[in-house]
């Protein structure tokens, strides 16, 4: 097995060779970057649905 997968295997997410190619870090770099953003954009996307379901419960709790 290669040191990749077997680094994969154990759990990591990526995987960079020594002596480490700028470029590719970059790019690595960038990447985790824009998954980062993503997620917190997920996470925003799911507080403001949450406070619209407890707002309209709470709606319909004061209507009943």
């Amino acid at each position: 097995m290669s040191d990749v997968a077997a680094g994969l295997d154990a759990g990591a997410d990526d995987f960079i060779r020594k002596p480490a190619n700028p470029g590719e870090l970059r790019s690595r770099l960038a990447t985790g970057e824009r998954t980062l953003d993503y997620e917190r954009q997920l996470l925003m996307k799911e507080k403001e649905v949450r406070l619209e379901c407890y707002r309209a419960l709470g709606n319909l709790a004061e209507t009943r």
